[in-house]
C-alpha cells in the first residue's frame, strides 16, 4: 500500500483512539483517597507484565501492600487496560490514576526540556544515562512538570533501541522511503526525515498487528519489548544502532502525594527507591537474555554495524541537536554531556 494510504488509515485510527480516550476520562472513577478503608492508588502502564516495567509495578504493589497493610491498596493496569502512554499522562492530571511510568517520550507536552532523553548518540550507554539522571540537573528533570500537576518519582530503564525490518539495514541509505513506527516524538520525526523516513506514532499495542498488515515496514524498540510483543517473529533484520535509550519516568499527581499522610509517603518513597534499583537491574539483564531468546526463537539476524556504518548513522542524525536545543536548553545538554566520564 503507498505510504499516503497508510497515514490516512492511520488517521482514522489516531481519531479512533482520541475518541476511546475522552470516553475513558469522561466515565465517572472512585476517588483514590477515600474517606473509609485503604488509600487506592492506581497504576496504568502499557506493556507486559513480563517485561522490567511489568514486573515493577507488581513488585511495588506488593511491597506497598506488605508494609503498609490495610492502609494501601495498590490495582495494577497493564497492557494499556486504562491508558495508552499517551492518554495516561492527561488522565493523571485529572486524577484518574495516580501512577504510571510513560516512556520520556510522552512528556515533550508538559516540558520540553525532557526531549533531553530523546536526543540520538547522546548517550553512549546506560552508565552514561544513569550518571545523568543523578547529577543535580538530571533531578531537576523530575520536578519540571510540577506547574501542570506531574510530580517525577524515579527514573526506570528499558535498554537501548534496535531497528528492525524484513531488510538489512545497515547505514541510513538502507532505510530511505521505508515508513517506520515511532513513538510520538518530533525528535524522532525529525532525525528520521534527515533520511528520507517518514514515521507513524502508533501506541505500542498497535506494533505487532502494524507489522502485520503492511503499515509500517520499520521499528526502533528494545529487546525486552521486541521479545514480550513477539516482533522477532515478524521482521527478520535487528539492527544493535544502540542511538538513544527506551527508558521511563514514574509519575504521580502532585496533589495526590502531597497529601497522602507524611509517614504513608515516606514508606512510599522507600519502597519507589528498592523497586527502582531492582527494576534497572532486571532491564539491564532482560536486555540479554531477550536478545537471545529472540535470536534462538526467532528466525533472525542481528546485525552490528562497523564503526564507520555507526558515524554514517551519527553524522545523520545528530544535527537535530542544534535544531532541538533551544526547546530543551543548552545547559541541559551540557550536563548531558558531562556526565559520559
Amino acid at each position: 500500500m503507498p505510504i499516503a494510504g497508510r497515514l490516512n488509515r492511520f488517521a482514522a485510527l489516531a481519531l479512533a483512539v482520541l475518541l476511546a480516550a475522552a470516553a475513558a476520562l469522561a466515565a465517572a472513577t472512585a476517588p483514590a483517597l477515600a474517606q473509609d478503608g485503604p488509600i487506592v492508588i492506581r497504576f496504568a502502564h502499557v506493556v507486559d507484565e513480563r517485561t522490567p516495567k511489568g514486573i515493577g509495578a507488581e513488585m511495588f504493589k506488593q511491597r506497598a501492600e506488605a508494609r503498609l497493610p490495610g492502609g494501601v491498596v495498590v490495582e495494577v493496569y497493564p497492557r494499556a487496560r486504562r491508558y495508552t502512554d499517551e492518554e495516561v499522562v492527561t488522565a493523571m492530571a485529572l486524577g484518574d490514576v495516580e501512577l504510571a511510568a510513560p516512556s520520556f517520550t510522552q512528556f515533550r507536552g508538559f516540558n520540553r526540556a525532557m526531549q533531553v532523553f530523546e536526543l540520538p548518540f547522546l548517550f553512549r550507554d546506560v552508565d552514561h544515562l544513569h550518571r545523568f539522571q543523578q547529577s543535580t540537573v538530571g533531578r531537576q528533570l523530575l520536578d519540571f512538570m510540577l506547574p501542570q500537576g506531574i510530580k517525577g518519582l524515579a527514573y526506570w530503564d528499558n535498554g537501548m533501541r534496535v531497528i528492525s525490518a524484513n531488510k538489512p539495514l545497515l547505514v541510513p541509505a538502507d532505510a530511505k522511503g521505508m515508513l517506520f513506527r515511532t513513538e510520538p516524538s518530533t525528535v524522532f520525526q525529525a532525525q528520521y526525515q534527515r533520511i528520507g523516513v517518514p514515521v507513524l506514532p502508533l501506541p505500542f499495542r498497535a506494533v505487532p498487528d502494524a507489522i502485520r498488515e503492511g503499515l509500517v515496514e520499520g521499528q526502533e524498540n528494545s529487546w525486552s519489548n521486541i521479545y514480550s510483543r513477539g516482533i522477532h517473529t515478524l521482521h527478520r533484520y535487528f539492527t544493535e544502532l544502540d542511538h538513544s535509550f527506551l527508558g521511563y519516568m514514574v509519575v504521580t499527581n502532585a496533589e495526590f502525594w502531597e497529601e497522602l499522610p507524611p509517614d504513608v509517603r515516606a514508606t512510599l518513597d522507600a519502597v519507589l527507591a528498592e523497586v527502582t534499583a531492582e527494576v534497572n537491574t532486571i532491564a539491564r539483564e532482560h536486555a540479554e537474555s531477550d536478545r537471545q531468546k529472540a535470536k534462538d526463537e526467532g528466525r533472525i539476524d542481528i546485525l552490528t554495524p562497523t564503526p564507520a556504518q555507526i558515524d554514517d548513522w551519527r553524522e545523520a542524525f545528530t544535527p537535530v541537536w542544534r535544531d532541538f536545543e533551544p526547546q530543551i536548553g543548552r545547559e541541559i545538554i551540557d550536563a548531558a554531556l558531562a556526565a559520559e566520564k
